[in-house]
């Protein structure tokens, strides 16, 4: 069996590189959101014995980069 590699996952908001600052800032649904999926690869490792050998989150700083390209 290959060990999985999660290497896409994220959380994306419509004009979110629009928001002010301070809004951008308070992501509150993002923690969230990365909090259950970090909970549940826990999971799958330590319960189900699973070799998750990488896991790459992608954030608004991509979207950033990726606008400067």
């Amino acid at each position: 069996m290959t060990s999985p590699s999660v290497t896409e996952n994220g959380f994306a908001v419509k004009d979110e590189t629009s928001k002010p600052i301070e809004e951008a800032l308070s992501d509150r649904d993002r923690v969230h959101y990365f909090q259950g999926t970090t909970s549940s690869l826990l999971a799958a490792v330590t319960e189900d014995g699973v070799d998750i050998r990488s896991y790459f989150a992608w954030s608004m700083l991509l979207f950033l980069m990726g606008d400067r390209h």
